[in-house]
């Protein structure tokens, strides 16, 4: 009997802490504000992409594929997001940092993806003072700008 509880205990403290790394990892990825889904990973590889190319701008499209309709500022200081043609409202995405930025693209009612960064991974994107934007609207061009130090700026344009 003592070598069952003995087992047992050795079971529940190997569980315990494999359960404890895993949250420790979804801790610091999240704080580290690494992208939290397949598809913002993309936006950022496709984006990393036109920073290290000589093109001077690019479509949002290009750099989140997909069938979204509207592209949306959603900064970590603002409020949520209310779009009355969807009848929902949106959280904000990006981080409550300066130099954070965040993104909402839109599909449908149902569908939106999201995609932020910061200045840690080298660039800020500002957008115009309207904070949504078409998809065939969404021109994303690169400035002489920068935000602090290897942090290039880029301007969404109409």
């Amino acid at each position: 009997m003592a070598i069952f509880i003995k087992l047992l205990l050795k079971r529940v403290a190997f569980i315990v802490l494999v359960i404890s790394s895993i949250s420790l990892a979804i801790l610091l990825w999240h704080k580290l504000q690494y992208p939290t889904t397949v598809r913002e990973a993309v936006f950022q590889w496709n984006l990393n992409s036109f920073l290290q190319s000589d093109a001077e701008q690019t479509t949002a499209s290009a750099l989140m594929p997909g069938n979204w309709e509207l592209a949306c500022e959603s900064n970590g200081y603002d409020a949520p997001l209310h779009l009355p043609k969807y009848e929902r409202t949106f959280p904000p995405v990006g981080a409550m940092r300066d130099g954070s930025w965040g993104i909402i693209f839109i599909e449908n009612v149902d569908s939106f993806r999201s995609a932020s960064g910061s200045c840690k991974f080298g660039s800020y994107i500002d957008f115009p003072t309207d904070r949504c934007i078409q998809r065939s609207e969404a021109i994303i061009k690169k400035t002489n700008e920068s935000r602090e130090e290897s942090c290039r700026k880029l301007i969404i344009i109409r």
